[in-house]
Order: C-alpha cells, then structure tokens, then sequence
C-alpha cells in the first residue's frame, strides 16, 4: 500500500512552459483563422458592392417608350416599343390591368436595332394600363391619355375676346400625344361654334352684351394605335365680359413656356456641321439634344441660295454610318422644290442624342453648288407645332487660287509597292489646268518623304507622267505666253474618273492631299473619306456567356468603303465589363473594305450583367461606331 502510493506521488504532470507554448499557439490558430474568415467576407461583401453599383449603372441605363399598342382584343396582336436608354431592357412580365399575360420573347428590329416587338398570346383589352417589368427590376407603364387644360391670357380684340390656350401639359404614360382637338361651345349649345387643332390655339370668342359661358373641350390623342385613336378629353367652362362695361383686358401674347418642351434638332454631330454635295446628292447629319425621342414625319426645303433650282424625290434617313438601303427611303415620288414638301411613309424615331443621316437625292435636274444654302424644316409628329429647322450650306469647291490645305480635305494610303487610286468628280464641263499634290511624313518622325506620285490618269487616258515629290504642281497643259498659267487643260464632261499611280519607297502610312485648279480660278480639295462600319449580315446582336465558368464569343464586322478612295481605320472598343479582354483580326489600322472579327474572352468571376459594347472606327477625320451586346448571367 505504502509502495503504490508513493509511485502515485512520484508521477509529474505537464510543464508549465510546454503547456504555456501550447496555448499561445492555439490562440494564435484561432486568430489567424478569425482574420482569413474576415477577409473572405470583406471580398464578399465587395464584390456583392461591385455587382450592386454594376445593377444600379444598367437599372439608370435603361429607358424605354411605347410606340404601337393595338386596341381591341391583343391575342396574337404585337406591341411595339423604344429602347432610349444606353443598355437595352430584357423584358421579363408583362401586366394588363394589373393582370399579368403570356408574350413570345422579345424580338429587335433589323433595321432600327433600338425598335423591338412582343406578341401577346392570350385574349384580354387594355382599360386601365399595361406595364413591362424588365429582368433588372424597372417597370415601364403606359396608361390611356389625359388631358390638361391651361388658359395663358384673355384679352380685348376689337369686338371679340382673344383667348391663348395651352394643351401641352397634357399626357399619356408611357406615349406621346401627338393630336389635340378643342371644340368651343357658347352657352349651352351642343354644337361646337368653333373648332381648333393643335397643342397651344390662339382663338377669338365673340363678346355678347351680357357675359356669356364657354363650354372648352379639350381632345387629346396619343402615338400608341395604329387602328383607332386612344383619346382622353376634359373640359373647362370660361366666362366671357360682355361688350358692355368691359375693360382693357389682358395680354393677350404667348406664355411663358415656350415651344413644347423645349426640343430642336442641330445640324452637326459626326458630320463636323457642312454638308457634302456629290453629283446631285446633298448629304448632312443631325443630333438629337431635345432629352427625349422625337419622331419625325415629314421634311420640307427651302433653296435660300439655290440659282440653279435644285429639287429631289428621294430622302433617306438612317442612323450614322449604316449602308443606305431601300429600307431607309422613307421618301420617293414627285420632285420637291422650294418650299415643297415630303410626307414619309412611316415615322422616323430618333432617339436622345442620336444621331440620323439625311440624304436628299434627285434621279435627274439641276445640281447642287457650292455656295447653295437650303433650309431644311422637320416636323415632328408628337407636337404637330413644332418644327425643326437646319441651315446647310453646300461645300464642293474653295474659291481662292491659293489653296491651303487642310487636314479635313485628305485620304489615307497605305504604301507598298505601286497602288492605283481612283475617284470620281463632278466637274461641270470645266476645264482642269493643275493639281496640287502634298505627302506627309511617317507620323512623330520628321522624316522626309521620299514617295512620288508617278502618273495622272483622267478616264484611262494617261495625262501626266514623271516624278512629283511632296508639295509639287502639276501643270496640265502648255504656257505658250510664259505667264505661268497653262493655256490648256482637261476638260471635264462631268463623267470622268481621274486616277493617281505612286510608287512608294517607304512602306509607312501617308496622307495625301490634292487640290484640283480650273481655269475659271476656282479649285477643288479632295473630300473628306467615308466609310461604315456595321455588324456583317446574319451576325446576332446579342450573345450570351456564364459569368461562372467563362467562355468566348466572337462577332464579324463590316468595314465597307463608301468612296471610290481606300481608307485604313484605327479600331477601339469600350464598355467591356471587368475579367473580359478583347481582340481584333485583323489588328488595326485595318485596310477598306475588310471582314473585322471581334474575339471577346470572358474569365470566370466576371461581373453578372448585359453591356452594351462600342465598337469605333476612326480614320482621323471621320469615325462611325456599331453597338453589340455581351449578356453575363
């Protein structure tokens, strides 16, 4: 017994250092596990904020407007709608009378990509409102039009009362009023003794010998029906003085408000505020800067300088930079002069800051000259009022003998052996007497340019031949009297072609300017090079990857020449969201026409969302842009 307890009393526990060691280090673990638990739930919490600002950004980008809601019953019906904001709506409920309906998915317009359709596939009427809930939670309603009566003054007129008064406050959610109708009762008569049409009338109500009541109905129409006018009226009752013991009365001027919204369209944008007239061809773009989408129904011009009397039948409009086709005629027939005036065949939306190409063509008549202006008036048929109106001057020619050139008036070349360059002019039967020639040198470098313009060619038959440096004339004919002025030329039949050959001994890209001086002092620079650049044909507008595990998606895209001259063009894109990198083949500056393939690679953890991606060409003087989308969900 005495033995077993003194082995009990001889065993020894755990030092105190080891177990002092032991416990710092299990605090230690604790703590280290802690902090990496923290910093996950820090990245967490910040990527959650990355996606939540990127839903904000696209909830604040999308914007949309009713165009076309049928009336009657909708059952296999379509609604048309407006993509105006900068991110395009994935629609994903529709609401009739707060009842939600089936649809077949959203389909986007080929022409106008902004313009997009459902078809609703069950049987139902619209009494109250229709709303679009979008996949990032905003919803689009659309109600019945109202209408808002606003007197603006009365005033004495002789024996009448003059009355200003207003109906543009009037609305429909989600539409435009585009009609307003005013019937004006006197006393309790049920026929109207005077009707007016328009968003603000100025009208004359005749002062009985005893004040008498007006009865003013108001009758406002919206754009949403193609069949039958969706209409909202109201009514005021206005109580004229009678002749006797009247006063002065008030003023009867305009309000304070001004034009309906305060919208205008200005000439400029893309095309640098001129026009370019080709042939008998007058061409110029316009912005939209009104806040709001404007569609326009019909163009009237006026030749404020225009000797030659010209006048067109045709008027494209398209967006910038797309080919013109037969589905941008939105005009053809009879010819229209000063004054005259044409009537599109459907509306032509135009978006919040977007711009729109205009073109006026004529098959045959007098052309444009330089020095001609022209007024031209658009009117939009949302406020039937109002109208646009944009001054464009005509720019074919510069009038001084000595032409300074100027960087707006160029085209590029890319060098490499001998290149044939060609474009045709419209010459107007004068005769050509010199050309001026200018080369660059390679950009940030100085050098001098040694390439040489070798060859002047008019329509195949070969004019001038030799070796012409940088900042040289050609002189087309002889100077018999030593004057320094050639006594002849080439003279133009307004059909010829005219071809310069070079031979370059420097494979850097040059800019070439030529001026073409007539015998009539006046000259010509070459205009500035147009080109497109578009979607190819049959490529989607809209592809989908998984933000989890990544992929890539590739689009083609025209580049097409529009000029008889080649244009290479710079390319550069913007909109890519976070873990995607972008490429182009072929790399850039690429040469006109081309096929461009746009390769997109998407990484894994790449942000959830649908980004409008901008993809521009710029060749230094002129730069157009197409749009796809990339949808990460």
């Amino acid at each position: 017994m005495n033995i077993s307890l003194k082995r009990i009393r001889k065993k020894k526990g755990i030092s105190p250092i080891i177990g002092m060691v032991l416990m710092t280090a299990v605090v230690f673990s604790i703590l280290a596990l802690f902090f990496v638990w923290r910093a996950s739930q820090e990245e967490f919490q910040l990527q959650r904020e990355r996606e939540r600002i990127q839903q904000l950004k696209l909830i604040e980008g999308e914007s949309m407007e009713f165009l076309t809601i049928p009336s009657g019953d909708l059952n296999g019906q379509f609604i048309y709608f407006y993509n105006n904001g900068s991110s395009r709506p994935d629609i994903q409920r529709v609401y009739i009378d707060d009842s939600e309906v089936t649809f077949d998915s959203v389909t986007w317009d080929s022409t106008n990509p902004r313009k997009g359709s459902l078809r609703v596939t069950e049987s139902i009427q619209i009494t109250e409102s229709l709303k679009m809930e979008t996949q990032l939670g905003n919803l689009y309603l659309y109600s019945p039009p109202a209408a808002v009566i606003d007197v603006l003054s009365i005033g004495d007129f002789g024996d009448d009362a003059r009355l200003l008064i207003d109906g543009g406050k009037s609305n429909a959610v989600g539409g435009v009023i585009v009609r307003w109708q005013w019937n004006f009762y006197e006393g309790s008569s049920g026929t109207p003794s005077q009707t007016e049409e328009g968003a603000r009338v100025s009208v004359n109500l005749p002062k009985e010998t005893t004040p008498t009541t007006w009865r003013i109905e108001l009758t406002v129409s919206d754009n949403t029906d193609l069949t039958a006018a969706r209409t909202g009226s109201s009514e005021i009752f206005l109580t004229i003085a009678g002749s006797e013991g009247s006063g002065e009365g008030g003023d009867t001027g305009f309000g304070g408000e001004g034009a309906p919204g305060g919208i205008y369209i200005s000439l400029g944008g893309s095309g640098g505020g001129t026009s370019i007239a080709e042939g008998r061809i007058i061409a110029f773009n316009i912005k939209n800067f009104s806040g709001r989408m404007i569609p326009l129904n019909t163009l009237r011009f006026y030749g404020i300088k225009n000797p030659s009397n010209y006048t067109c039948n045709q008027v494209y409009l398209a967006p910038i930079g797309k080919t013109l086709t037969e589905d941008d005629l939105y005009y053809s027939g009879d010819n229209i002069g000063d004054g005259g005036i044409a009537e599109f065949d459907e509306t032509y939306y135009v978006g919040d800051r977007d711009e729109v190409h205009v073109e006026l063509r004529a098959s045959s008549g007098a052309r444009p000259q330089e020095g001609h202006v022209f007024l031209i008036i658009l009117y939009d048929s949302a406020t039937p009022t109002s109208y646009y109106t944009v001054t464009v001057p005509i720019r074919t020619a510069d009038y001084t003998d000595d032409v300074e050139f100027n960087p707006a008036d160029v085209f590029h070349v890319v060098a490499g052996g001998n290149i044939l360059q060609g474009k045709a002019l419209d010459l107007n039967t004068r005769i050509l007497t010199e050309i001026g020639i200018a080369f660059s040198t390679p950009a940030g470098t100085g050098e001098v340019c040694d390439d040489r313009l070798i060859e002047f060619t008019v329509a195949g038959t070969a004019y001038w031949t030799g070796s012409v440096a940088s900042e040289s004339t050609i002189y087309l004919g002889t100077d018999s009297n030593g004057d320094g002025v050639p006594d002849t030329g080439v003279t133009w039949d307004n059909s010829r072609t005219i071809q310069f050959k070079f031979n370059f001994t420097d494979v850097s890209q040059r800019i070439y300017y030529f001026v073409y001086r007539f015998a009539d002092g006046t000259s010509i620079a070459h205009k500035v090079p147009r080109f497109q650049l578009a979607l190819a044909s049959g490529e989607p507008e809209r592809q989908d990857v998984s933000s989890t595990t990544g992929g890539t998606v590739t689009w083609d895209l025209q580049a097409t020449q529009v000029d008889i001259l080649n244009t290479p063009i710079d390319l550069t894109i913007s909109g890519l969201p976070c873990y995607c990198v972008a490429s182009f083949a072929p790399a850039a500056p690429v040469s006109v026409p081309n096929t461009i393939t746009l390769t997109i690679q998407v990484f894994p953890g790449a942000p959830t969302g649908l980004y409008p991606i901008v993809i521009t060409g710029d060749n230094e003087n002129l730069a157009y842009s197409c749009v796809v989308f990339l949808y990460l969900s």
